[in-house]
This record gives C-alpha cells, structure tokens and sequence, in this order.
C-alpha cells in the first residue's frame, strides 16, 4: 500500500517541481527584462545630459557672442549719436538695456511658476487612479 501512494504522490511531486521551476524561469526573465530596461533608461539619461550639456555650452557661446555684438551696436549708435547729445544717446541707449533686462527676467520668472514634468505627474496620477479601481 505504501508503494501504491508513492506512485500517486510522485505526479504531483513531479508536477509541483516542474510549476516551480517554470514560475523561477518566469521571475528570472522578468527580472532581466527589467534589468534590461534600467540600463537602457540609464544610457538614455546619460545621452540627454549630454546634450543638455552641449546645448548650454552653445547657449552660453551664443550669449557672449550676442554681448559682444551688443558692445560693438551700442558704441556705434553713442558714437553716430555723439555729436547729437551725447548724454541723452547713452541715458536712451541705457534705457533700451534696462527695458529688455527687465522683459527677460519677467520672462524667467513666468518660466519658473510652471511645475516640472506637470504632464508626466498628472499621468502617473491617472494611472495609479486607475489601477486603484481594478482592485
């Protein structure tokens, strides 16, 4: 009678092992597909930093480029102006300077109110609602 049971616990057994073994496989190839996507995130993150990086670069070139350009614009107009009023050229040239350094800088403050990743936030947001009703 003993050897009758073995028989019969032996499927199952066998069964159990060959369902714990599939469900390891499944978790291991999960877990490599997720390792997989981690370093690609990673390798895109690292590739946006440096173009981040060379568009400021370029950036500051092109301001310090734009400053010079800037300079040179602002004595011609002082010297074209010079025999007109020189104080009145400079105090308007100064004037014009002031006006645009204070447009950009309303510019950059209106910039600085809008959130980070606001639409990325309200998706995720959407999402975690979603997956909140299906439990």
């Amino acid at each position: 009678m003993n050897s009758a049971h073995v028989d019969v616990d032996e499927p199952v057994e066998e069964s159990w092992g060959d369902a714990l073994a599939a469900s390891r496989r499944i978790a291991q190839r999960s877990l490599d597909v997720a390792a997989n996507r981690v370093e690609l995130l990673m390798v895109e993150a690292q590739e946006e930093r440096d173009r981040l990086l060379r568009a400021l670069y370029m950036a500051l070139a092109a301001g310090a480029a734009a400053i010079l350009g800037g300079f040179a614009l602002i004595f011609g107009i002082a010297l074209l102006l010079w025999d007109h009023g020189a104080i009145a050229a400079l105090f308007i040239i100064a004037g014009l300077c002031l006006g645009g350094c204070l447009f950009l800088g309303w510019q950059i403050v209106r910039q600085a109110d809008l959130p980070l990743f606001g639409t990325t936030l309200d998706q995720l947001r959407k999402d975690r609602k979603c997956l909140a009703t299906i439990r």
